[in-house]
């Protein structure tokens, strides 16, 4: 599923009891919805949690990404370049994190 709204319809129709979400971070992002708020939405049902980034540019995404004009060429990449806010996660749910430089 790429889409936000396709997501949330699947997860609200199918039993909790079975049906659990694999949440990829930049995949949430790069589908338009907002990560740190879905992840909170269904963190009942979280089976784990991939965490990469993408770019900003990426936010509130409408269409499927073209990487083109992106350094590394691909939409997904690694932790750091801003796309998805990770401070943000982690502070919601009590992860203290550092990073130098």
């Amino acid at each position: 599923m790429e889409r936000e709204h396709d997501m949330r319809t699947v997860m609200a129709h199918t039993d909790p009891k079975y049906v659990w979400l694999t949440a990829d971070t930049a995949h949430l992002t790069l589908g338009g919805g907002d990560a740190v708020q879905i992840i909170s939405d269904y963190f009942p049902r979280i089976a784990e949690v991939h965490m990469k980034d993408t770019y900003p540019k990426y936010r509130g995404n409408t269409s499927t990404p073209d990487a083109g004009g992106t350094p590394s060429g691909k939409p997904v990449h690694n932790l750091g370049v801003g796309g998805v806010d990770f401070p943000a996660l982690s502070k919601s749910y009590g992860i203290e994190s550092s990073r130098d430089g």
